[in-house]
């Protein structure tokens, strides 16, 4: 069992219903397969960092990974 802290920034709070939530993981798994368990199907239209560092749907999580997963801000 692993545990990560997951944040979700923007709008994103309202499409997951929360903020903030640390969850316990039954094995380790890709930042892909942590996106379906939370229900996120914007795959393309986001940013996510693990441990202040982008990240890929391939990579691995790990015990005690921060993830935070925002969407693309732009503008001017």
């Amino acid at each position: 069992m692993i545990k990560v802290k997951l944040k979700i920034i923007s709008h994103l709070i309202y499409k997951l219903g929360f903020e903030d939530k640390e969850l316990e993981l039954p094995q380790t798994m890709t930042v892909g397969e942590l996106l379906t368990r939370v229900n996120l199907r914007e795959k393309s239209s986001i940013i996510i960092m693990r441990n202040g560092k982008i990240v890929n749907l391939v990579d691995r999580i790990h015990d005690g990974d921060r993830i935070v997963i925002s969407p693309f801000f732009y503008g001017g």
